[in-house]
């Protein structure tokens, strides 16, 4: 790239210089000369358009192979269970905050995972809540905050203790 700039800059100052020299002398030569310069710098311009030609098969083939590489059912495997286990994750800090806001739980005292349905990858499909209580949490009647989630979600519930 620098090659390139480099270039156009040398053929604009040696046109340039040629321009002023033949201009003092031959006034009337000016207007051609100042074409063929700025007809060199077209050229110097358009120049790497011929290279990229040339290599358009080369670069046909590199942009297939990328995405021949990124729609490959690895790929596609790992960024399925990239967004499952996002979804999850963002299931579980809403059920938790359900939960804090409801029985006014300290964040901390509240642990929240899912198990999900592993065979369908095309949703996330929740079978069991598991919610852990600790610290002031873990006085609470248990039952009722099972009752809450089940009722809320529809999902059967495991209240523990810790």
């Amino acid at each position: 790239m620098n090659g390139y700039i480099y270039t156009i800059l040398v053929v604009a100052i040696i046109g340039g210089i040629v321009n002023s020299i033949v201009s003092e002398s031959y006034g009337s030569l000016k207007k051609h000369i100042n074409y063929v310069v700025r007809l060199i710098c077209v050229i110097c311009l358009i120049a790497p358009l011929s290279t990229l030609i040339k290599n358009s098969g080369e670069i046909k083939e590199s942009i297939s192979g990328f995405f021949d590489n990124v729609v490959n059912e690895e790929y596609l495997d790992s960024s399925n269970s990239l967004i499952v286990n996002t979804g999850v994750d963002k299931v579980c800090l809403g059920i938790k905050s359900t939960v804090i806001d409801k029985f006014g739980f300290d964040e901390n005292d509240v642990i929240v995972t899912l198990e999900t349905d592993t065979q369908n990858i095309d949703s996330i499909t929740i079978t069991k809540i598991n919610i852990v209580l600790s610290g002031k949490a873990s006085w609470t009647d248990v039952k009722n905050v099972k009752d809450y989630i089940e009722n809320l979600v529809g999902v059967k519930a495991d209240v523990t203790r810790r």
